[in-house]
C-alpha cells in the first residue's frame, strides 16, 4: 500500500455522508412505527377498499333518504315518502350489517366506518355527552362507550 492511497474526503463528500446519515435517522421514527403495525396483504387492502366503498354509500343513502326524498314530498304524504325510503333504507341495512361483518386493516378503514356510523345514527354521539346520558349510565355502558369512541374520533378530526 503506497503512502498517497488514502482515500481523500472532500468536503462534498462529507456533506453527503452526513446528508444520507440525517435521511437515515429522519426515518427511523417511521420504521418503528410501520414495525409495530401488522402487515397488511393486497388482498385485506382490496377488501378494505370495499369496505371503504360500503361505507360511503351508507353516507350518501342517508344524505338521499333524510334529505333528498322529503323535499319530493308534502308533509300529508308520510305513506308516499315511507313508500320512496324503503328501498334506500333496505339497502342501507344491507351494507351496514355488511360493513359490521367487514375488518378494516388499517386507519383509512376505521375512519370510513366511523363517519358511517356517525352519519346513520348521528343521535349516538349525542347520548354520550347529551342530558340523559346519566340516566343511561348503568343501563347502556356498552352503547354509552361505543357511543363516546365515535364522539371523539369524529370531533377529533380522527375520523
Amino acid at each position: 500500500m503506497y503512502e498517497n492511497d488514502r482515500s481523500v474526503t472532500t468536503p462534498a463528500a462529507a456533506r453527503q455522508i452526513c446528508a444520507k446519515r440525517r435521511s437515515l435517522l429522519a426515518l427511523t421514527p417511521l420504521a418503528a412505527v410501520a414495525a409495530g403495525m401488522p402487515a397488511t396483504t393486497l388482498g385485506q387492502l382490496q377488501q378494505e377498499q370495499g369496505l371503504i366503498a360500503a361505507c360511503m354509500e351508507v353516507i350518501a343513502l342517508e344524505h338521499h333518504i333524510w334529505k333528498i326524498l322529503p323535499t319530493r314530498f308534502s308533509e300529508h304524504q308520510d305513506r308516499d315518502l315511507d313508500t320512496a325510503q324503503a328501498p334506500f333504507s333496505a339497502r342501507q341495512n344491507h351494507l351496514i350489517k355488511e360493513i359490521c361483518i367487514a375488518k378494516a386493516y388499517t386507519l383509512d378503514g376505521c375512519r370510513a366506518k366511523a363517519k358511517a356510523l356517525a352519519a346513520w345514527a348521528p343521535d349516538m354521539m349525542e347520548d354520550a355527552t347529551g342530558p340523559g346520558a346519566s340516566r343511561f349510565l348503568n343501563e347502556r355502558l356498552d352503547e354509552l362507550m361505543v357511543a363516546s369512541i365515535l364522539r371523539d374520533l369524529v370531533a377529533g378530526g380522527l375520523a
